[in-house]
């Protein structure tokens, strides 16, 4: 036992330094010369966790779990790993057996998230306020709470949350991100400057990059939003999403229709069975008087499930009736 102990020292102390792989050797010794002694594997399937080694990190959490049933941090060392690798059932599920030990908050926060990932949101809410209540001021349970809430619709309780997660931390960037998206649409000018300060946190963050340069179109700062535009573009060169918006954009506020359609036709290029970027191109080309194009695009968005899709097809279709059938001739 008193080598064993000399080994998990010595584990710690090259962890400590940054030698993670002689930790993990020395880890793995102190357990093999103290089977009963379950820190040192405790230790080692943290280390994993942090070396982002998640299949190594469940399977040793998995043996400490069969000797001892109730040891919680072997739990959520599996579940956080199955959540990096997507795998959120099985990460719910661990979450889940780590509660029925202690209900911790930032286990309850971490199974609301799995949850959420799951779309089952109303659970998640719940697992989330009794986060709260244990932890009432922790940013990141505010900040998921919001989510869930913009989620389910109840916007002002999401509002609420995020400024709250905004106010708790300020240099937190994921609150300033969703509560950007939550004002775009209806609050462009509150949401720019929201959306400004989630870049600066995030300048690779695209989705507050893209809601940003929405909330600029809406406010009528157009060289602002092209130059935001143009950025996403740069940032995500390989998806549609940019080529659709900026083409939209440019539909809307350029007079070169060309290039509008350029980028429209570039998005569908990039993700053909994408029932946004059919509907946007189809949209725009009845605004250029070219119907029966049109309706081949807007036709495979419906397709796809695009119900907005199916009102304009019928627009098509009424327009092109002969005058006498509606005149009821």
């Amino acid at each position: 036992m008193e080598k064993a102990q000399a080994l998990f020292e010595a584990a710690i102390q090259a962890e400590e330094a940054g030698d993670s792989d002689k930790a993990c050797r020395l880890y793995e010794q102190a357990s093999l010369l103290a089977p009963t002694f379950p820190h040192p594997g405790v230790r080692l399937a943290f280390l994993l966790k942090k070396e982002r080694k998640w299949n190594q990190a469940i399977r040793v959490a998995r043996q400490l779990i069969k000797r001892w049933p109730r040891l919680q941090p072997a739990y959520v060392v599996i579940a956080h790993s199955y959540s990096q690798l997507g795998r959120w059932e099985r990460a719910e599920r661990f979450y889940r057996q780590a509660l029925t030990i202690n209900e911790h908050p930032n286990i309850l926060l971490f199974h609301g998230v799995a949850l959420s990932q799951l779309d089952q949101n109303d659970e998640a809410e719940q697992c989330l306020c009794k986060a709260l209540k244990l932890d009432p001021d922790n940013e990141e349970t505010h900040y998921n709470l919001g989510r869930v809430y913009r989620i389910k619709g109840q916007f002002d309780t999401a509002e609420k949350h995020l400024k709250r997660a905004i106010e708790i931390n300020p240099k937190y960037g994921f609150p300033y991100a969703e509560l950007g998206e939550l004002l775009a649409k209806d609050r462009p000018k509150e949401a720019i400057s929201v959306l400004r300060k989630a870049i600066d946190y995030d300048p690779n963050d695209g989705w507050s990059m893209a809601y940003l340069a929405d909330a600029l179109s809406r406010s009528g700062k157009l060289k602002a939003a092209d130059e935001q535009y143009r950025r996403l573009l740069e940032l995500w060169p390989n998806e549609s999403l940019p080529y659709r918006s900026y083409g939209d954009f440019l539909a809307y506020h350029r007079k070169d229709r060309a290039t509008a359609e350029w980028y429209l036709r570039k998005a569908v290029e990039i993700e053909p069975r994408d029932q946004w970027n059919n509907y946007f191109l189809g949209k725009h080309l009845i605004y250029w008087d070219r119907n029966e194009e049109a309706r081949r695009f807007l036709t495979k968005a419906a397709r796809l499930g695009h119900s907005k899709a199916r009102e304009l097809i019928r627009w098509i279709d009424e327009q092109s009736e002969p005058l006498s059938s509606q005149s009821g001739f």
